[in-house]
């Protein structure tokens, strides 16, 4: 599906909030004047938390529901309730709750002296979630699209849902290259003649990373060997064949396209005549062609007058020659109106959204006395201003913002960031201004009485302030240990520091035929086969060197090479529970030295050498002393806090006082 593009909002998701759950467009546009937002479904939830009162009590005050759902719509970024119940999971978060806040007034002391909390770093937070709601609410609220706006977009920009002809296809390849090793003496262009008959194929010499000795294709034949300079003697060199070697392909090629008579016969002949890679031969390839990317003009056009399942004659490219069938295509056309409503609907209120945010920044900062002078669309970039004392606003009872201190606070700022706001610096101007200058947002909110969001304020305060800062004053005093304790620690969790019993073996493979093309007989058959030609084998090897010497001639995987990589075959160090289920058991019992098989395996057959196997074994303390280190002062982290906190909740008669959770409903069929 096309994606409509749009300059994103930096400051919070506003367009994903300004949805109305449960409404489509037809309702919308029979209520025109206010849409319900995210913003609005927090506020009724915490709203009926206050009305619910105290979910748990202690000496300093109550934990109300409403401050528990406030702490869990954190997890949502403050935009949107979370359902939730009483239970252990809540009276966890309650007694977090009250824990953090007898700390409070030890973080805006000590936390900010030491430099730990920052307070105006936390208030940027409080604004910015008190600007989401009062968007939400002032803004959001009131963009409604109707369906006759969406369908009006869709018609007048039908180009934008185009869906252009596409294919996939089967491909048997053919290149019309011939390997070289580079001799002393031997130039592009010599070698290009000997082999091409053409000095001016140099042009088309590849290396062995199959890439063009010359970037530039129009050089003259006469600079080609001064341009790339002297080859290096045993480099590998792809040259185009000469017009004899090409009519030679070319009638090889001719000969198979005859004997093909179905896709069955296409896949097996692409599989034992192409020069695709070895896994790309038959398979289904596409779709094409892709955006972005260039393909073959010749390929398309063969697709085009194809039908599904059609085979093309011999096409002939600059890469070789190719015959291709056609498995799937897709004609020109459109993405149905209904499956784009929805992304032209948020497309359209992006938009809304982006201009009604800046007018209403600009409203509320000019009601506060601010006034703007307008920054031009290169301020961003120019960091040749952070001396300018050039005024940008003027801010009742400080000193007027600079332009410096405006490119300053871009400084601050990620490149993505900066790029979001690419071509708006004003607006970025007034969001700064209403983060960081300008008490706006709270006067804003103090007028319209929102006591609702007090909830959420603390919130950010805990969660920004507090949790660090007690945090860092935990994992202080758990980090003090000492030898005799992490040596207690490892004898009394052997468990925590055991070695899994690590086995390495090696495997000779044969793959059984794929299914799509060969019948049920013919795999069983094929079955049958390997595994009397692995029996016999078995009996034969007694030696790794045997092994190894068998796997270069059985192997699938080892097929046509001289000499086998390591790699080949190798499964090395894994636990016996990470192993194929197929091995497991077969492998659970076998040492080092022993020979395993034949064994069916997904899809084909394997004989096994196993080659180490290191058993299970606690790591003696000396190898394990950083993991125990580690694994001591994360448990001693969680018992410390726990402490702290059962501690400070006795010391003010922490309780819960909500009604006991519900029991599930009893089956009397159980």
């Amino acid at each position: 599906m096309i994606r409509l593009t749009l300059t994103p909002l930096p400051l919070i998701a506003l367009v994903a909030c300004a949805a109305t759950p449960g409404m489509d467009s037809a309702d919308q546009a029979a209520a025109p004047d206010r849409v319900e937002t995210a913003s609005d479904l927090l506020r009724a939830a915490i709203e009926e938390g206050l009305a619910q009162g105290a979910y748990a009590m202690c000496d300093d005050g109550p934990v109300t529901w409403a401050d528990l759902t406030a702490a869990l719509a954190s997890n949502s970024g403050f935009r949107s309730p979370m359902e939730w119940a009483p239970g252990v999971a809540a009276d966890g978060l309650a007694r977090t709750i009250a824990w953090q806040r007898l700390h409070l007034d030890e973080v805006t002391t000590e936390g900010v002296e030491e430099g730990s909390v920052r307070p105006d770093a936390i208030r940027e937070r409080v604004r910015d979630l008190l600007q989401f709601h009062l968007l939400s609410d002032e803004v959001l609220s009131h963009i409604v699209v109707t369906d006759e706006e969406v369908r009006t977009f869709y018609d007048e920009n039908l180009e934008m849902f185009a869906l252009p002809f596409q294919f996939h296809m089967r491909m048997i390849f053919r290149a019309c290259y011939v390997e070289h090793t580079v001799a002393e003496g031997e130039t592009p262009t010599s070698i290009a003649e000997a082999i091409s008959g053409d000095p001016a194929q140099a042009l088309e010499i590849r290396n062995s990373r199959h890439r063009r000795l010359l970037d530039e294709w129009d050089v003259p034949v006469e600079e080609i060997d001064e341009r790339v300079g002297p080859l290096e003697v045993g480099e590998i060199l792809s040259v185009p064949m000469g017009p004899e070697a090409r009519a030679a392909v070319r009638a090889e090629l001719e000969e198979v396209a005859a004997g093909i008579t179905d896709e069955a016969g296409f896949i097996l002949a692409a599989r034992d005549h192409s020069d695709s890679e070895p896994e790309l031969r038959g398979e289904e390839l596409g779709p094409f062609p892709q955006r972005d990317q260039e393909f073959l003009p010749e390929f398309i056009e063969a697709a085009r007058a194809l039908d599904v399942g059609e085979v093309s004659d011999i096409i002939e490219t600059k890469h070789g020659f190719q015959i291709i069938m056609v498995t799937r295509k897709r004609q020109d056309e459109y993405h149905p109106f209904e499956n784009m409503r929805a992304s032209i609907e948020r497309h359209i209120r992006a938009e809304r959204t982006v201009e009604a945010m800046s007018r209403w920044q600009r409203d509320l900062l000019e009601r506060h006395g601010v006034v703007l002078h307008d920054i031009s669309g290169t301020a961003l970039q120019d960091q040749s201003l952070l001396e300018s004392e050039e005024i940008v606003a003027e801010i009742p009872g400080r000193e007027p913002m600079t332009m410096g201190e405006f490119q300053t606070a871009l400084m601050e700022m990620s490149p993505i960031e900066l790029r979001s706001w690419q071509g708006r610096p004003n607006e970025l101007l007034m969001q700064i201004l209403l983060l960081r200058h300008v008490d706006a947002l709270e006067q804003e909110i103090q007028a319209l009485g929102w006591t609702w969001v007090d909830p959420l304020i603390e919130q950010v305060w805990l969660q920004a302030g507090v949790a660090p800062f007690l945090s860092q004053r935990v994992a202080e005093e758990a980090s003090v240990v000492s030898e005799e304790m992490l040596r207690d620690h490892w004898e009394e969790n052997p468990d925590l520091f055991t070695e899994p019993t690590l086995i390495t073996c090696r495997q000779i493979v044969r793959a059984m035929p794929d299914r799509r093309v060969a019948s049920p007989e013919e795999i069983e058959t094929a079955h049958r086969e390997a595994v009397e030609e692995f029996t016999a084998l078995a009996e034969e090897i007694s030696t790794h060197d045997e092994f190894m010497a068998a796997l270069l001639m059985h192997s699938d995987e080892a097929r046509g090479l001289e000499e086998p990589p390591d790699s080949i075959g190798l499964i090395a160090n894994q636990r016996i529970e990470r192993l194929p289920i197929p091995l497991r058991a077969p492998l659970a019992s076998a040492e080092a030295g022993d020979l395993v098989g034949p064994v069916d395996i997904r899809n084909g057959v394997a004989l096994i050498w196993v080659e180490d196997r290191v058993e299970s074994h606690v790591i003696p303390f000396e190898e394990a002393m950083d993991r125990v280190n580690t694994s001591l002062i994360r448990q001693r982290r969680s018992t410390i806090q726990t402490e702290w906190m059962e501690r400070d909740l006795e010391a003010v008669n922490f309780r819960l006082v909500r009604p006991e959770p519900e029991a599930p409903e009893e089956n009397p069929d159980l």
